[in-house]
């Protein structure tokens, strides 16, 4: 799978985007070619793409279901924010791809989380005989979602990363301070949970890139 955000959506580049393959798809298409994978799948919303390869001996066992588009931004108007989604059946799983861009800025994590319950609610598949994507056997949650660190300066984040400080840092990150109730509360928790080997989350590494961690 790849999923790209903030692709250009000007007009002239979505008019030479219809009359001809896009330019990120060309190219991964040539990076995975001779690796035997194949473009199975693809969606767009403005900037946001989502891609899915496969490779040959897995083709007869792959059935595409429904891909959709959930625009978000302007009252669910315009695709510059939202989410694409490409739903399939894989040897018999139903899986769910998804994704996202969700709004920017520390003090929109309230928007950020109506987006993200705007996308998942829009994900019923009625008349397709496609259980509801909460009882997907697998979710695949991509995306820009631009949740923040909040009331620490970048220095003071660097710096923490630099000393392999972590906890003040997830002590202020926006989704582990979710209601329980949350969504992205939920994914959070079910992907840092003791059951599943001791979190699947672990402290960024000391060469992670600070001022995007500060953002």
């Amino acid at each position: 799978m790849v999923s790209l955000q903030e692709m250009n959506s000007g007009i002239i580049s979505r008019l030479s985007d219809t009359a001809f393959e896009d330019p990120w798809s060309s190219f991964f298409m040539d990076v995975l070619s001779p690796l035997n994978f194949i473009k199975i799948s693809y969606v767009r919303m403005q900037g946001l793409l989502l891609l899915v390869f496969a490779k040959y001996q897995h083709l007869p066992y792959i059935q595409i279901l429904s891909t959709k588009t959930t625009p978000t931004g302007f009252y669910g108007y315009w695709g510059n924010k939202g989410g694409v989604i490409i739903c399939l059946k894989l040897y018999g799983y139903y899986v769910s791809i998804i994704n996202c861009h969700l709004p920017p800025h520390v003090a929109n994590n309230d928007q950020r989380l109506e987006h993200f319950d705007r996308i998942l609610e829009m994900q019923n598949f009625e008349g397709h005989k496609i259980p509801n994507i909460l009882d997907h056997d697998l979710i695949l949650w991509f995306g820009d979602m631009n949740f923040r660190i909040e009331d620490f300066g970048l220095h003071f984040v660097r710096q923490s990363i630099k000393n392999q400080c972590y906890s003040d840092l997830w002590e202020k990150e926006q989704v582990s301070n979710l209601s329980p109730c949350g969504g992205p509360y939920i994914l959070y928790r079910e992907l840092c949970s003791d059951s599943l080997g001791g979190g699947l989350l672990p402290p960024p590494p000391p060469s992670v890139d600070s001022q995007q961690l500060g953002r």
